[in-house]
């Protein structure tokens, strides 16, 4: 059976992203192997010789991917926003509501990779409900199944 491991950014400076990750992100590291650094969350730092088979791919190890986004979500969106805006990572945008009603910002990582943090899909759906709404209404506007809702917000 084929099972999923980790996603793995290729960089030149391993440090720099450790330190992004761990201090910026707040990612435990599992492993420590050098060139090859592993967080908890299953995303892999590595840094290749140009020699590395994978080097021979178009474009890794040249920094920004355009069409990857890392997804992390947070219970206390406010004060993780403003611990990641405080080191000043170059932003893509600030805070923005998503259709869906998700808090989210946006910014890249050292090697120009883009990171989104958002809100938790319970913390979203609670938010509505404190703010007023139903749980009919939390569904409809999240998309997130009335069940589900009902589950999140105790009701």
């Amino acid at each position: 059976m084929i099972r999923y491991d980790s996603a793995v950014l290729i960089t030149k400076n391993v440090e720099g992203m450790k330190r992004f990750y761990v201090d910026v992100l707040r990612q435990p590291l599992r492993f420590d192997f050098g060139r090859c650094q592993i967080l908890e969350c299953g995303i892999a730092i590595w840094a290749l010789d140009e020699n590395d088979p994978a080097m021979k791919a178009p474009g890794i190890g040249k920094g920004t991917n355009s069409r990857l986004e890392l997804c992390f979500d947070t219970e206390d969106f406010e004060e993780d926003a403003a611990h990641i805006m405080s080191h000043n990572p170059k932003m893509l945008h600030g805070v923005a509501e998503e259709a869906w009603g998700q808090r989210t910002i946006r910014f890249f990582d050292p090697d120009g990779n883009l990171i989104e943090l958002g809100e938790s899909i319970p913390c979203f759906c609670r938010r509505f409900y404190r703010e007023g709404m139903t749980a009919e209404q939390v569904s409809e506007k999240t998309g997130v199944a009335l069940e589900q809702v009902k589950e999140y917000v105790n009701a």
